[in-house]
């Protein structure tokens, strides 16, 4: 799954919470449940926010790598078009 799977599985989990407490919303009120239900909803989102953090940190890793392993392609065929010449 990777880091996507951990932020969609929290995402739908916080969907899911939102539709049913909107759908009980007489039941909510009713036991004064309101804070709990968004402290819940936003640590399942703060969840999501932290594999974006995770999938950014990644990307920068991949991308360097790959700068790295072409400035090195450049300078080799750099270097042999100077031997040639």
């Amino acid at each position: 799954m990777g880091i996507s799977g951990g932020a969609s599985e929290s995402t739908a989990i916080a969907n899911q919470l939102c539709s049913e407490s909107i759908q009980g919303i007489r039941t909510v009120r009713a036991f004064n449940i309101e804070p709990q239900i968004m402290g819940l909803y936003e640590t399942l989102i703060s969840e999501g926010q932290s594999a974006k953090k995770k999938a950014f940190t990644a990307a920068i890793g991949t991308g360097s790598s790959n700068l790295l392993m072409f400035s090195l392609y450049w300078l080799a065929f750099f270097y042999g078009g100077w031997l040639i010449k």
